[in-house]
């Protein structure tokens, strides 16, 4: 039984620090990112919006929402919220009514290479807000195992390219631009386009969840990220830490001291499927 106290204590006191060191990271970088954006006037852009902070089912703020707030009070740029699932534009309404910044909300989703429309699956065991509705069938069976695909329900939403969604929010607003994605199923295709962007000069960064990537797609990732000018900053805007901040290197010198911390905090392994 000694023995077995030695082995178990060191191993919870293992996982209790590294939770530590996962919210002292998010916390830095939540704070890192808000000054910076704040400092350039950023424009924001967040693509799977969902309910935002009135999503009854999270036990945390929403991150997107919880850094807004943390933005100076003379931030002066846009921000653009992208969802298509229509039994969360009420929520996602009432979330973002006290802002006091300039909001604009679209029923709509992003599409790799279709302009239109796009039929999305959910299961109604992910209810109300339904956080695993994906155009991949099976995205959202890897969630719900015991379901079979004549369970899944459907609905419709109109889509755009990331290029058609990045040339009209800069047409629009001729700024630098902060992509938060969360695109169920298609985050790394999703973000591989961006390094394909004719925008890509005007990207500060992007914060993407890389639960569901595979660690073959989260190196890509990296790799992509590095090569095009983008550093690793570590934990995104996700409260649980399943998110990844990537920002341009040229402007992440904006806070030295936040950088700094961000850099030794770094947390770079990839977290298991929830």
């Amino acid at each position: 039984m000694l023995l077995s106290f030695k082995r178990v204590v060191p191993r919870a006191l293992w996982l209790f620090l590294g939770r530590c060191r996962l919210r002292i990271s998010h916390a830095v970088n939540i704070t890192y990112l808000a000054r910076l954006l704040s400092f350039y006037n950023a424009h924001l852009v967040q693509i799977g919006a969902g309910a935002s902070s009135l999503d009854q089912r999270m036990p945390h703020p929403e991150g997107f929402h919880y850094m807004v707030s943390r933005l100076r009070k003379s931030y002066k740029g846009h921000i653009s919220l992208y969802e298509p699932n229509p039994a969360n534009l009420s929520k996602l309404t009432d979330s973002w009514c006290k802002c006091y910044f300039n909001v604009s909300i679209y029923r709509e989703a992003v599409s790799l290479n279709e302009v239109g429309s796009l039929k999305f699956f959910y299961h109604d065991d992910d209810a109300p807000h339904f956080q695993c509705s994906s155009i991949d069938p099976d995205h959202v069976l890897r969630h719900h195992p015991q379901a079979s695909f004549h369970d899944l329900r459907t609905f419709i939403a109109c889509s755009s390219t990331l290029e058609m969604i990045l040339s009209r929010e800069l047409n629009l607003n001729n700024t630098l631009l902060f992509l938060a994605l969360d695109v169920e199923g298609l985050d790394f295709s999703i973000c591989a386009q961006i390094f394909k962007s004719d925008y890509l000069s005007q990207i500060l960064g992007f914060s993407v969840e890389i639960l569901n990537m595979s660690n073959d797609e989260y190196s890509q990732l990296c790799q992509l990220a590095l090569a095009n000018g983008f550093c690793n900053v570590g934990v995104g805007l996700d409260f649980h830490c399943w998110d990844r901040l990537f920002i341009r290197t040229t402007y992440s010198r904006c806070s030295p001291l936040l950088s700094f911390l961000a850099k030794t905090l770094l947390v770079d392994h990839k977290p298991t499927l929830r």
